[in-house]
């Protein structure tokens, strides 16, 4: 890409984080043609615009932080989402009892399972019980307040039907890990919800990619210490699986 006058690369770079999530310096750089302190200065001048998010070698989306739609989440990193879940699949013993957590990696699994004849699915999430239609699968869904962006229900009524269940497996997502010291969530009502099911678990499970280490949300439902599997690709950050796998069992397909 030839290069640009400022104001014309930095709009694109603000539409390459919106549609991509985030970038490093170095890539940006390669993209534009231009030098990594020309694109330093370009994130500087956009994060104090609040423009974008600039971290640590490189940016976000400003948007980031905030919830997008589970068909949205479901076509980024399918490829990756789709080996952590085949993965996931080999905990599943027969004739089990599990819960299956919001989110687009979640959703992925449970379209993994529909030939699982004797298994009993919990779940919260409107999309990964849509998955679980046509299956043999026994699916009971968890009411509440529904949360139209993430398609999932949260609330009241929500908790409280998770607190009368117990399961043998808990599946869960996490919007992102960094700077935490465990998966978080955008929503306190969803942290009520994902509480209450871990605490009602025999063994909990995260499933989330390797980009999910670059970014982050408010809510930490859990530490990685009460988690007993943290499912991942291969290109999750060595340093990061280092620094979790002293906490948690890593691993990374």
């Amino acid at each position: 890409m030839a290069k640009k006058i400022a104001a014309q690369r930095q709009k694109e770079i603000v539409e390459l984080l919106e549609r991509n999530g985030g970038y490093k310096m170095t890539e940006l750089a390669n993209i534009f043609n231009v030098s990594k302190e020309t694109i330093r200065r370009d994130l500087i001048h956009l994060n104090e615009i609040g423009a974008i998010q600039k971290k640590y070698g490189g940016a976000v989306s400003a948007y980031e932080f905030q919830s997008q739609p589970v068909s949205m989440k479901l076509e980024k990193n399918h490829d990756l989402k789709e080996r952590i879940c085949r993965k996931a699949l080999e905990f599943i013993p027969q004739n089990s009892i599990i819960y299956i957590d919001t989110g687009s990696t979640c959703t992925c699994l449970a379209s993994m399972l529909k030939q699982y004849e004797g298994l009993t699915v919990i779940t919260n999430s409107l999309s990964a019980a849509e998955a679980l239609v046509d299956s043999k699968c026994m699916v009971h869904v968890a009411g509440g307040q529904l949360n139209s962006l993430n398609l999932s229900f949260e609330g009241y009524q929500t908790t409280s039907f998770l607190g009368t269940i117990k399961v043998e497996l808990a599946f869960m997502g996490s919007t992102g890990f960094d700077q935490h010291n465990g998966p978080t969530t955008i929503s306190f009502l969803d942290t009520q919800a994902k509480q209450t099911i871990l605490h009602n678990s025999k063994t909990k499970i995260v499933l989330a990619d390797s980009s999910k280490a670059e970014t982050t949300a408010f809510a930490q439902y859990a530490t990685w210490q009460e988690m007993d599997y943290f499912i991942s690709d291969t290109n999750l950050p060595e340093e990061t699986v280092k620094k979790l796998s002293e906490l948690t069992n890593v691993i990374t397909v």
